[in-house]
């Protein structure tokens, strides 16, 4: 089966029955035989959706562009907006210096939001209020290198963090607390590669990375006792 989309999507999940797929600014449904359903109001001009997560009727959308997370409904209602901000005041929120803004929802139904320009991953409330968060900075493998990161993420069943980097190409396991657990995938592995894959887990605990630079998808599970 193959369908021709109406652009080029910038991201995807699915729930239920339905396909979520991002373009630039908007949102379009699919079914699984990939006939359209619907297509959600465009999020403005500047807007570029980076990640898409959705958990008991609510989709959240990363949007790049303006330096926010979108909150719908999965009837494509819009119900709110937020942009990392502490305080009203704060001079910044979500800092983004490059189009890589990454979310996800953890087993527990926590969502997380990494902010890229403070190399770290933060914990908000469904009405987009901080929880709490965690940040690792440096080279070291402790950290996350460069300007911004971890540039993609995914959550495993236990509530552990995979993270993959760009430039210093790496994909590594932190504890839900950000404690590094393991390198998945070292930057050996990655040679002349400079795109952070992106990544996805499953049931079992298997971390499936889409390598850009090389054109293939690579699949790793943990080592067995």
């Amino acid at each position: 089966m193959k369908r021709e989309l109406p652009g080029s999507p910038t991201c995807i999940t699915i729930y239920q029955s339905d396909i979520y797929i991002g373009f630039t600014n908007l949102i379009r449904v699919y079914d699984y035989e990939g006939n359209q359903k619907s297509s959600w109001a465009s999020a403005g001009d500047s807007a570029i959706f980076t990640s898409l997560a959705v958990r008991d009727s609510f989709l959240y959308a990363a949007d790049a562009g303006k330096r926010r997370v979108l909150k719908y409904r999965t009837d494509g209602t819009l119900l709110a907006a937020f942009d990392g901000k502490r305080e009203p005041d704060a001079l910044h929120g979500f800092i983004i210096p490059s189009p890589y803004f990454d979310l996800a929802i953890a087993p527990d139904g926590e969502l997380w939001v990494v902010n890229p320009g403070n190399l770290a991953l933060e914990n908000y409330t469904p009405e987009g209020r901080l929880r709490g968060y965690w940040n690792k900075t440096g080279a070291d493998i402790n950290g996350f290198s460069g300007c911004c990161g971890p540039a993609q993420i995914a959550i495993l069943p236990d509530g552990s963090f995979v993270t993959a980097e760009k430039g210093l190409v790496r994909i590594k396991v932190h504890r839900a607390s950000g404690e590094l657990e393991s390198v998945v995938a070292p930057p050996q592995l990655f040679a002349n590669g400079t795109h952070a894959p992106d990544l996805a887990v499953g049931s079992r605990g298997e971390i499936y990375a889409l390598d850009f630079d090389r054109k293939m998808i690579r699949i790793f599970e943990r080592k067995k006792p």
